[in-house]
């Protein structure tokens, strides 16, 4: 048997105990920084960028439309939590019978079949 080498067959893959992303996940904090900046810059004499946004937002769940009324309870109150639990009762367990099949019992088993004489 071969011996497995470390790191893959280039030596250079992944080696046990070392992160294959030392640095960790790139920061995106630059970008929600810019993107913070830009709504707050002015978008008319009443609102800046992102007030006008959120009255957007709002002005179209008032009028009837799902998908904005949806985003607005999601970022009012979060996301709803689903948790999903089902229990079964295997006590009375059984199985289905699906077919009648000729020559099997209920239980599964074989019935013994007596050949007829087609003399007789």
């Amino acid at each position: 048997m071969k011996k497995k080498i470390k790191g893959g067959i280039t030596g250079k893959g992944f080696k046990p105990g070392k992160s294959g992303n030392p640095s960790g996940r790139p920061k995106s904090a630059k970008i929600i920084e810019t993107l913070k900046n830009i709504g707050n810059e002015p978008y008319n004499e009443d609102y800046t960028k992102l007030e006008y946004i959120c009255k957007m937002v709002v002005e179209n769940a008032l009028d009837g439309h799902l998908q904005w009324a949806k985003l607005y309870f999601e970022r009012v109150e979060g996301k709803p939590f689903l948790n999903h639990s089902i229990s079964v009762d295997k006590s009375n367990d059984q199985p289905i019978k699906v077919f009648d099949i000729e020559g099997v019992n209920d239980d599964g088993n074989y019935k013994t079949l007596a050949l007829k004489d087609k003399d007789k």
